[in-house]
């Protein structure tokens, strides 16, 4: 009468060294290592995925053949909130680089001109 093995047994490992001038060599035990076995759980996850998919494709389908089409100009169309936030990111982004530079009176300019003469 054999028992039988449940998995596969992995070769031992050996270490090897010198000692007082001999060689000495350790081997470990084979261990075993156990393999994925079906078992009844595995048709019940099967049928929760089967079943899980077919109520998404047929919710899928029924709400595009029970839906009526309603044609809608652009203009009342509303933006995503995400189209917005980056809307006004790039606004703000233009503005930065656009800054106005109040743009120097004559007086000013001439002033400056003397105060550059002066400094020479």
């Amino acid at each position: 009468y054999q028992r039988r093995v449940r998995g596969r047994g992995v070769p031992s490992s050996v270490l090897a060294f010198r000692h007082r001038g001999q060689v000495v060599r350790l081997y470990t035990e084979s261990p075993l290592v156990y393999l994925p076995t079906p078992d009844f759980s595995m048709p019940f996850n099967v049928l929760c995925l089967v079943s899980t998919v077919i109520a998404i494709v047929y919710g899928s389908l029924f709400s595009l053949t029970t839906k009526t089409l309603v044609w809608i100009k652009e203009t009342e169309v509303k933006q995503g909130l995400l189209i917005q936030l980056v809307t006004a990111l790039k606004g703000a982004l233009k503005k930065d680089k656009k800054k106005v530079v109040p743009k120097e009176t004559q007086e000013d300019a001439a002033e400056n001109l003397d105060n550059k003469d002066n400094k020479r």
